[in-house]
């Protein structure tokens, strides 16, 4: 049953046979760990992606040209802390490289603000690290938290969404696709950088001219 669940269908591409065979081995995986003996497909025997994705790095101009697009966000009185958020957590990814989603997940006691230093628990991995800030970084979390508004006790979102939930990473993306296309930022396809693109190109600054 399984080998038959898990053959490739007609024309379909290798990414979708993969994820299948992958969805079928985690579920009988699940299922042995709570007492049932099923059959797992082998890991082996999973069909090999070819991932030949090339992350977008951006260029010292468009990184300058998004910026003063943010800061230029006008003042919505639905949301009224969005012209606020949007500058800083773009600011927080090209400078420390973090997830969007590791960012989006961040609390008040996840940030020092003395000594500069972001603390990640739930990361990709499950490992903690700690994200050190550049000083102009640090000040401007500074600036943040007192136009945010946040008392010394609060240890809530650093990126609470209206009712002070976390803010959804979805709409995240729409903007930020939004705010690349006012900065006429685009790939070779006509197509706006992926969020997490923004990541990549603080990577390749870290491993210097080098690297």
């Amino acid at each position: 049953m399984v080998e038959k669940y898990v053959a490739r269908r007609g024309v379909e591409s290798v990414k979708t046979q993969h994820m299948r065979m992958s969805i079928i081995r985690q579920f009988s995986l699940f299922m042995n760990r709570i007492g049932f003996s099923y059959y797992v497909y082998p890991e082996t025997d999973l069909v090999q992606i070819k991932n030949d994705f090339t992350p977008y790095i951006f260029t010292h101009n468009e990184i300058n040209r998004l910026t003063k697009i943010l800061d230029k966000i006008p003042i919505s009185p639905r949301y009224p802390t969005y012209h606020i958020i949007y500058p800083m957590l773009f600011r927080m990814l090209y400078g420390c490289g973090l997830r969007i989603n590791e960012a989006l997940g961040l609390r008040m006691k996840n940030l020092d603000i003395e000594q500069g230093i972001i603390r990640l628990d739930a990361t990709k991995n499950n490992i903690q690290r700690l994200m050190p800030m550049s000083k102009s970084l640090l000040k401007y979390c500074k600036k943040y938290v007192k136009r945010m508004g946040f008392s010394s006790t609060y240890d809530g979102y650093y990126y609470p969404s209206k009712n002070g939930s976390q803010y959804n990473s979805t709409p995240v993306y729409c903007q930020f696709r939004k705010f690349m296309t006012f900065a006429g930022i685009f790939r070779e396809n006509g197509t706006t950088p992926r969020v997490h693109d923004i990541r990549h190109t603080f990577v390749c600054p870290c491993f210097g001219k080098d690297g």
